[in-house]
This record gives C-alpha cells, sequence and structure tokens, in this order.
C-alpha cells in the first residue's frame, strides 16, 4: 500500500456510492481525494478554488447525457491554472465524442482521459495517474504567493488600474481605478472566490461590488468601478 501523497484528487459524481468506490480505490494507492456531489458550477467551482486539485474526475450531470459537465470540463481546461479532467460517464454518444473530438465542445473540453462506466479499477488508476502526471503543481510556498500576487499586480495594470499596493503574504491588493476610486480584491481561501470591494468615502465604509471565481473576471469587475457607480453585485456567484 501506498504511504505518501501521489497528488490531489476530486471526485465529482452525483452517485454517492460510486463516489466512495472511487474515494477508497485511489485513496489506498496514495492519492488524496475529496468527493462532490453537488454538480452546480459555483459548488464546483468553489470547492477547485479552495483544493486545487491536480485532477478532477468528472461524472455526468445529468441521466440524459453529459449534459453542463460539458462545460465545467470547459471551464477547468481554460482556468488560469489549467485542471487535467477525466470524463467519467455511462453515456456512450458522449464518450465517442469526446475521444474523436469531433465538435468544438469536445475539443474544447480536450479531456485528458476517459474513464467508461462500469469501469475497471485498474483502467481508473492508471488514468488517474496519467492525469495527475500532466498537471502543474499548485504550490503553497511564499515564493508560490508571491508569484500569483505579482500576477495580480500585472493583469490589474493591463486593465488600467493605478497606485496597486500588493500584500507580501497572500493574493491580495488594493488599488486605485481610472477616476481614482479605491477599490479593494482579495482571494478569499474558505470561500474559493477573489471578493471586490470599494472604499465609500462619503460613509466611510467597504461596499462590496461582487465575487467571482475567475481572476480576470475579478480584475475587470474591480478596475471599472467608478465613484458614480450605485451599489450592485457584479459578480459571477451570489454575495455571501
Amino acid at each position: 500500500m501506498a504511504t505518501t501523497s501521489r497528488g490531489k484528487v476530486l471526485v465529482i459524481d452525483g452517485d454517492s456510492d460510486i463516489a466512495d468506490l472511487v474515494q477508497a480505490v485511489l485513496t489506498d494507492e496514495g492519492f488524496l481525494v475529496s468527493i462532490l456531489t453537488d454538480h452546480s458550477p459555483n459548488a464546483i467551482r468553489k470547492a477547485v478554488g479552495q483544493q486545487e486539485p491536480d485532477c478532477v474526475i468528472l461524472d455526468s450531470a445529468g441521466p440524459m447525457g453529459f449534459g453542463r459537465s460539458w462545460d465545467e470540463a470547459i471551464w477547468l481546461r481554460g482556468r488560469l491554472r489549467s485542471v487535467p479532467v477525466i470524463m467519467f460517464s455511462t453515456h456512450g454518444i458522449d464518450t465517442r465524442e469526446a475521444r474523436e473530438r469531433i465538435s468544438l465542445r469536445s475539443r474544447a473540453a480536450a479531456f485528458t482521459e476517459i474513464v467508461e462506466k462500469p469501469f475497471s479499477l485498474d483502467a481508473l488508476i492508471a488514468a488517474v495517474a496519467r492525469a495527475v502526471r500532466a498537471s502543474i503543481q499548485f504550490e503553497e510556498t511564499p515564493s508560490a504567493e508571491a508569484a500569483r500576487t505579482q500576477q495580480l499586480v500585472e493583469r490589474l495594470h493591463a486593465a488600467g488600474a493605478h497606485d496597486i499596493r500588493p500584500s507580501t503574504l497572500r493574493e491580495w491588493a488594493t488599488f486605485r481605478t481610472a477616476d481614482d476610486s479605491l477599490v479593494q480584491m482579495y482571494w478569499w481561501q474558505a470561500g474559493g472566490v477573489y471578493i471586490v470591494a470599494r472604499y465609500v468615502p462619503e460613509t466611510g465604509v467597504m461596499e462590496r461590488i461582487g465575487q467571482f471565481h475567475d481572476l480576470d473576471a475579478a480584475v475587470q469587475a474591480g478596475a471599472s468601478v467608478r465613484r458614480s457607480d450605485r451599489k450592485q453585485d457584479a459578480g459571477d456567484t451570489k454575495a455571501a
């Protein structure tokens, strides 16, 4: 039995019995495994943001086909840190489409591996091992945090922000927009989102603009803040 971690795996499957089986098998092989049975976009993006897995095993979102899971696979592939995705499905039409890459969505999803149900345990383990090896490891070191903060600063500059004052510890920054509005943006690890807020001089409080799963969406929202803006939730998730 393996004694050291071989990588982090997120299993997204609405069938808790199958998810538990996959977790047991992969844990015995040395992977760190977590389970998500909620296929909603917010739940998936929050879990991915919190965990930064090395591989996602993605089941069909509905009984009639891969459904909304196509969109989530495309999102995972297109993240700033792309996450390898294993299609995990009973639907032959969808798995054939994914394997042959005969559609725009199948090419955009670009699954790293495809495992059809019912599945071979050996095939699943081998697919996960290959997917994890293809992953760019998420580092949690001070130097990695500094690199992510620098990436944030560069994107803010490109979006027109100025007087950018980043944190030395985390992916946070305070900056001014084109009309000198004061805005703060920070990564909330527990919530798996970037939070954008602006300082309101008239009241002396911070007003939340929105919360975002994607860095570029957060940067664009923050850099576009103006003093004349009225309070509104511009995020891609509902405010907590």
